[in-house]
């Protein structure tokens, strides 16, 4: 399969966090290396089973407002041919790719080239106190007046801040990779720098500290040394849910520290 010359940034609402069934889908679709928009849209979707409670008060999407879409299936084959033909972008990729398996897309299998927002920003930027989108927003010092009558956990809104989280991280990329910012202008490093950054999100990546709990804000490798234990139980926690539950990031960091 030849490399995709386009990238498809999307995003995804869904029914819960276990079935991940799509009620919303949008996305933007960019040229590379010009990264100039080429298409945009956002659709709504009639799952095959309510949305939870949980889910609405996040989305905001009720079963009423959904109750006259078509399902899914409808959009199945332009969303199947944008996958085949350009490279996958969202925050916490693997959840939205995890999605649109769920709803019958096809050749995404775990380790399909993508590009992951969160996993390069935890990269780059270790020492952030977190990695969400609109963290990340910002942050990185990329809000736009655009964005500020933005409705967070809109597909599309969502969509909107991904293309500017994602522009400030790929420039940061390149200005931190000694072969890419010497180029003799940014837009013929730009094909490089994206090569690099899906080569990245292919993997799990090693959190720095952890986040949560009665250690929050220590490192891993204190952990080790202070109460190996508690990442023992950890692991054993995480590895115990459904497998598209685990974070995979989580149970990969903990495996290294072990070691």
């Amino acid at each position: 399969m030849p490399t995709p010359t386009k990238l498809m940034l999307f995003d995804t609402e869904t029914t819960d966090k276990v079935n991940q069934r799509i009620i919303q889908f949008a996305y933007k679709r960019i040229d590379i290396p010009t990264m100039r928009e080429e298409a945009s849209r956002t659709m709504l979707f009639k799952p095959p089973e309510p949305i939870a409670l949980g889910a609405m008060a996040v989305h905001h999407i009720t079963n009423e407002a959904v109750a006259q879409c078509e399902p899914f299936s409808s959009a199945l084959v332009p969303v199947q041919a944008m996958i085949d033909s350009c490279i996958p972008v969202a925050h916490n990729a693997s959840f939205d790719l995890q999605a649109l398996r769920n709803e019958g897309i096809t050749n995404i299998p775990v380790g399909r080239p993508h590009i992951c927002t969160y996993k390069l920003a935890v990269h780059l930027f270790p020492d952030f106190e977190n990695h969400t989108l609109q963290y990340l927003r910002y942050a990185l010092k990329c809000d736009q007046p655009a964005f500020h009558d933005l409705k967070a956990h809109d597909a599309l809104a969502d969509v909107l801040v991904l293309e500017a989280v994602l522009y400030s991280l790929l420039w940061k990329f390149i200005e931190d990779d000694p072969d890419l910012k010497t180029c003799e202008d940014a837009a013929k490093a730009v094909p490089s720098a994206i090569g690099k950054m899906m080569d990245l999100c292919v993997k799990p990546i090693l959190y720095p500290k952890i986040t949560f709990g009665k250690y929050k804000g220590k490192t891993y490798d204190e952990l080790r040394l202070r109460d190996k234990g508690y990442l023992e139980w950890l692991l054993d926690n995480e590895t115990k849910k459904p497998l598209n539950e685990q974070n995979e990031n989580l149970t990969y960091t903990i495996r290294h520290y072990l070691r």
